[in-house]
């Protein structure tokens, strides 16, 4: 996506001293909370909106994104902190060294945490309150906006997913974004806001949520909605509701409906998928909530570029760099959730949809051009009869062949593919060898 800033997740946690609603005890009642009688208790801290700007989605390397001191996460409660995937940082001030193990730690007063576009952190409060931070999110500090009461359990997400698992049953979740605000008891839900389109999603796998959209240029408060289990809602800024793929805005939808908005966000977002597969992942872990119909059938794409021609940095530049592998994932497995990996001689991309996607330079072109008349042939290979790969290689081939390269394409039975693979690394011309896995394709 287009996450903000350098593809990091920052995530600041305070706590203030609890302070819940007048009348209010620990047992929950089915009355939803307006989110104006509410007193919060912890506050996550963050980036304000206004020094945050739009900037071009940088290329994904295989060098980890040091942490910035303007971009940092304070904890002023002692959490338990534990790295879930790297790349996360964590420590007393900025610069953050990098967490070294999987191994659950104590974060002290005053302590950071931050994680690449490829970690995922969480952050445990008082053995009741988990919260998910998955790639290319942000977090900000307390609320989102300047007039709300700056207290509580309030978490602002200023882009990408959060996933919240409260059971903290005598404690009120307060969640915002740019344009909405949820408010919540005891329950488990996802919230999702896409900056770039300015549209805030929110799921409700158990329990309920009191929902308000924030509306552009319009101080009064907007009536809340109530979302129950198995629902859904999502909003803009816009005055006026519209309707997005056939859907309504600001209206609450069966959990069923969430594919088809799904489709549009993935062709433009491949985080959209990614951050549902980590939350499931999370929910068998917590062996908490996800529904059957958020769950999308996986597989992987692998393509082998074997032989001494692909050292060409040129080369690898075309396929990594060039082939719109999002759109051909989309177009061929729209309902599936389908990684392209792509494997040089001497590195791996493991999911080619997260690379940034660059016009060519015309010198690059022209070098790719005499790239393609001095090897004369891009030979693929992949299973004979398999419907998948014949779609892959016929998109592939295509673009090469637009590319200025000829290509030979040749279906093989699975043992003369496996023979194949084992020696196509000795050739000098440049090979793909393309192949299926995962339960999608079995």
């Amino acid at each position: 996506m287009y996450a903000k800033g350098n593809w990091s997740g920052w995530l600041l946690v305070g706590l203030l001293a609890l302070a819940l609603a007048a009348g209010c005890d620990d047992t929950p009642t089915d009355t939803p909370i307006p989110a104006s009688t509410i007193t919060p208790t912890v506050i996550i801290t963050g980036t304000p909106l206004d020094e945050i700007t739009d900037t071009p989605v940088p290329e994904i390397t295989d060098t980890p994104v040091e942490p910035t001191a303007d971009k940092n996460a304070k904890v002023l409660v002692q959490s338990m902190v534990r790295r879930l995937t790297p790349v996360v940082w964590a420590g007393p001030a900025a610069p953050l060294p990098e967490v070294a193990s999987d191994a659950a730690f104590e974060l002290q007063p005053g302590g950071m945490i931050s994680t690449d576009q490829s970690g995922e952190a969480e952050v445990s409060i008082e053995d009741c309150l988990k919260i998910y931070l998955y790639q290319g999110s942000q977090l900000k500090r307390s609320t989102c906006h300047e007039t709300d009461q700056q207290g509580g359990l309030a978490v602002c997400s200023l882009d990408g997913m959060i996933s919240v698992i409260n059971q903290c049953l005598s404690q009120v979740v307060i969640v915002q974004t740019p344009n909405s605000e949820i408010v919540t008891h005891g329950t488990e839900f996802t919230v999702m806001y896409d900056a770039q389109q300015d549209l805030t999603v929110v799921q409700v796998l158990e329990g309920r949520v009191a929902f308000t959209p924030i509306l552009a240029n319009i101080p009064a408060a907007q009536p809340s909605v109530e979302l129950q289990a198995n629902t859904m809602i999502f909003t803009t800024s816009k005055v006026a509701p519209t309707l997005t793929d056939q859907l309504p805005e600001r209206q609450v939808l069966p959990l069923e409906r969430w594919e088809i908005l799904r489709s549009n966000l993935t062709v433009k977002n491949p985080y959209v998928d990614l951050w549902m597969e980590s939350t499931r992942a999370q929910a068998v872990v917590n062996q908490s909530t996800f529904p059957q119909v958020l769950i999308r059938p996986s597989g992987t794409v692998i393509i082998d570029m074997t032989g001494a021609a692909w050292n060409d940095p040129t080369l690898q530049k075309l396929v990594s760099d060039n082939i719109p592998w999002t759109e051909f994932v989309h177009e061929l497995w729209p309902d599936a959730f389908v990684k392209p990996q792509l494997v040089f001689p001497e590195k791996q991309v493991n999911d080619a949809r997260f690379l940034k996607r660059t016009d060519l330079l015309p010198s690059t072109r022209a070098a790719i051009r005499l790239r393609g008349q001095a090897q004369n042939v891009i030979t693929i290979f992949a299973l004979r009869g398999n419907a998948n790969a014949e779609g892959i290689v016929k998109r592939v081939s295509n673009f090469l062949v637009e590319s200025g390269f000829r290509t030979q394409v040749e279906f093989l039975d699975a043992e003369s593919l496996k023979n194949q693979q084992a020696i196509a690394a000795l050739n000098t011309k440049p090979i793909m060898i393309i192949t299926l896995s995962g339960s999608y394709f079995e």
